[in-house]
């Protein structure tokens, strides 16, 4: 029993592990659209905005997903970290709007909101990942350890 409960968390971590990255690379893939188009067209149009808000709320719905365990008790982890998710892609697709409604980016303009968007996103993403990937890391060390205490005194 206890090797099936080591085998669900190990696979509970893969799944959610390759949810958050594939958030990550469907934001950056929607960024990385806007600043293309930016640099083809001269302009960045109303559609291509909605279709890297979309992509950005995905990105962030899926990471939010990724760390939202039914069994993990942690209530900082099943609450503050999607609601935080959400916040933070509804502030992305509000900015987004403002700025191509304001000023009709040029591509200097959308550059600059791709990289600090980007960046800010990749840096907030890595250590939300980072902090979550240490704690699973020492449960699984935790759990390793409580495996072979019962292994050693069942001997």
């Amino acid at each position: 029993m206890n090797k099936k409960f080591f085998i669900k968390k190990f696979l509970d971590f893969i799944v959610y592990t390759t949810l958050a990255i594939v958030s990550f690379i469907l934001t950056a893939f929607s960024y990385l659209l806007g600043g293309l188009e930016a640099i083809l067209f001269e302009n960045v149009s109303l559609y291509t905005e909605l279709i890297k808000s979309s992509f950005t709320l995905a990105g962030f719905g899926l990471t939010s997903i990724a760390f939202f365990h039914k069994e993990n008790k942690d209530i900082a982890r099943r609450f503050a970290l999607p609601t935080f998710c959400f916040l933070l892609a509804g502030l992305f697709l509000f900015a987004n709007m403002y700025l191509h409604t304001l000023s009709k980016l040029s591509i200097k303009g959308e550059l600059l909101t791709f990289t600090l968007i980007i960046g800010g996103l990749g840096i907030s993403l890595f250590f939300t990942a980072l902090t979550i990937l240490i704690y699973d890391i020492f449960k699984v060390f935790a759990l390793f350890g409580f495996l072979k205490k019962q292994v050693k005194s069942k001997k």
